[in-house]
């Protein structure tokens, strides 16, 4: 799984949706998305997905 900073002058509040509140990095050309892009994935992992197969090989 990829990091999901955003440059604090880039957050933008998006309202309520029920009880949580959204909020969306806001990335204004090409070449601000592409250094986004590149200096998070300088960045570790937060985590990994893995596949543990499907749903009816796991039903015992």
């Amino acid at each position: 799984m990829l990091q999901q900073r955003c440059p604090r002058g880039s957050i933008r509040g998006a309202g309520q949706i029920d009880i949580a509140s959204t909020r969306y990095c806001a990335i204004n050309s090409k070449a601000e998305l592409l250094a986004l892009a590149e200096a998070m994935a300088k960045l570790p992992a937060l985590g990994v997905i893995e596949h543990v197969g499907a749903a009816a090989d796991l039903e015992g």
